[in-house]
């Protein structure tokens, strides 16, 4: 058997894109969209439809300082007084201690986990950003504490 015919059965053969074909086909004009180039900003024309359309804000309004009057802002203090939702406890009695571990829900969907002396000597304030986090560590601690 001779070499080159050999060669000749795994040469590859040349590969014809699909692109080409239609080239060959199809007038060059057609194929292309006409090329159309944008030429700095639009001028404000309030005939236009794009000022006609109403502006939508996307950030809430800022707030005032305690100066100034306004009565539609909101107010920071009442944000703040919303109470976090506790999903679960455990709560650990020796003698007059009390010992409690709260996973708390907040209104922004972070949990956290907080454990406080006697109800009111918080000691420890744990973030977690995601719910599966969250109890996820928190199924692991119950577990520890059984």
């Amino acid at each position: 058997m001779n070499i080159k015919t050999f060669m000749h059965v795994f040469q590859k053969s040349k590969p014809k894109s699909r692109l080409n074909m239609a080239y060959r086909r199809i007038p060059y004009q057609e194929i292309l969209p006409p090329v159309v180039k944008k030429r700095g900003r639009p001028r404000k024309n309030p005939e236009s439809p794009l000022e006609q359309k109403p502006v939508i804000e996307r950030f809430p309004p800022r707030l005032k300082k305690p100066d100034e009057d306004c009565e539609d802002c909101p107010d920071p203090l009442l944000n703040s007084l919303i109470e976090d939702e506790v999903v679960e406890s455990i709560d650990f009695m020796r003698d007059k201690n009390k010992l409690s571990i709260k996973l708390i829900k907040k209104q922004n969907r972070v949990f956290k986990v907080q454990i406080f002396l006697n109800e009111e000597l918080e000691i420890r304030n744990a973030n977690y950003a995601g719910m599966n986090t969250a109890t996820n560590f928190w199924s692991m601690l119950k577990a520890c504490l059984k």
